[in-house]
């Protein structure tokens, strides 16, 4: 996507069938794309040099793995999985520049690893287009605990667990995404509990703060997405409605207020429910909301823009897709500035069980 509008959607990868996730990351000094793709006996990592034009798969993993995540840092790409044959662990793997794997991997047990826990949910994000100092990589485990372990760019090999741990989370489920306010270095995590409750967790590098910023909401989607820059923040969430299933998007600038207040309110059309959503308030390029409409005629994937940050109408949403959209797959929203001029990348499934 440029920074006006869509451009022709192209295949990624070595010609597969049937994925099950795909997250973008980039980049920011040569505008280099990533894409981690999960499959169902595999994951592989696809890179592109030309703005998303053509693409070369790098690498497929060995097994299986129910959950990715995919970052850019210090020079290298860093993919978080949770293991293959043993859900009881959540892996990050680092490759170098060219999608290479460099031999550096490290493996995290879950707290009761002899017990069988399981690890429910990976994430992984760094401060990459600020000072590129560190990367955070988490996971939910089976009892509701969330875990973070961090990277310093001064000890590239060494993975850390971060400590004071996040005390107040221990009814964690599922949906968890994370991101660094790369201006202020604060970490942010979205999750929801047990109970269907939608926190954000903020690390400062000192203490954590957790929040309930939209509480008693059940929805259909297991899936938060959140995205932060520059004091700004804005998470994205399933609610359902009369109407079917739709979303709530979540706002909030620190210039300006520390209370969140809804941006948006997907509710359902006469065309048909909402489904699958991702959020970006990078590039000071304003919110940007992207999101599935399931249709008889066309499933299609809008995305819209709020130039700015302030309040006021947002405008109409355009269809970004040129291929049918897969609706119950989800899909990947990344601010490009050096890769596309100031854009949007936007992966997807197609009904064809197709990555584009």
């Amino acid at each position: 996507l440029g920074p006006v509008g869509a451009r022709a959607d192209v295949r990624i990868g070595v010609p597969r069938t049937d994925p099950q996730q795909v997250e973008l990351t980039s980049d920011p000094t040569t505008g280099t794309i990533y894409a981690v793709v999960r499959w169902p006996t595999s994951f592989t990592l696809n890179r592109s040099t030309d703005k998303g034009a053509t693409w070369t798969e790098t690498h497929v993993s060995s097994g299986a793995t129910s959950d990715v995540d995919v970052t850019f840092f210090n020079g290298s790409v860093y993919v978080a999985a949770i293991g293959g044959s043993n859900e009881r662990e959540a892996v990050l793997f680092r490759f170098d520049a060219s999608g290479i794997a460099d031999g550096w991997v490290r493996f995290v047990q879950s707290s009761d690893f002899i017990g069988g826990e399981t690890i429910e949910d990976v994430a992984v994000s760094s401060n990459t287009d600020g000072d590129d100092s560190i990367l955070a990589f988490a996971f939910i485990e089976e009892d509701g605990r969330l875990r973070v372990h961090l990277v310093d760019a001064a000890s590239p090999d060494t993975l850390t667990e971060l400590s004071p741990a996040i005390a107040t989370v221990q009814d964690g489920a599922t949906g968890l995404d994370i991101d660094f306010d790369a201006t202020t270095t604060v970490l942010y995590l979205s999750y929801l509990s047990d109970s269907d409750v939608v926190h954000v967790a903020a690390w400062s590098g000192l203490l954590w703060t957790d929040t309930a910023p939209f509480p008693g909401y059940s929805g259909a989607d297991d899936r938060t997405r959140i995205s932060a820059d520059a004091g700004r923040q804005a998470v994205v969430f399933a609610h359902p409605f009369v109407e079917g299933n739709g979303a709530y998007l979540l706002t909030r600038d620190f210039a300006i207020s520390s209370s969140w207040g809804i941006g948006r309110e997907l509710r359902p059309t006469p065309t048909g429910p909402y489904t699958s959503f991702d959020v970006s308030v990078e590039g000071n390029r304003g919110w940007a909301l992207a999101y599935a409409e399931d249709s008889a005629a066309y499933d299609a994937i809008l995305m819209g823009v709020k130039s700015g940050y302030g309040s006021g109408v947002w405008p109409f949403s355009t269809v970004v897709n040129f291929q049918d959209h897969q609706i119950g797959t989800t899909f990947a929203l990344e601010f490009l500035e050096d890769a596309c001029s100031g854009g949007y990348g936007l992966a997807y499934v197609t009904d064809g069980l197709e990555l584009y």
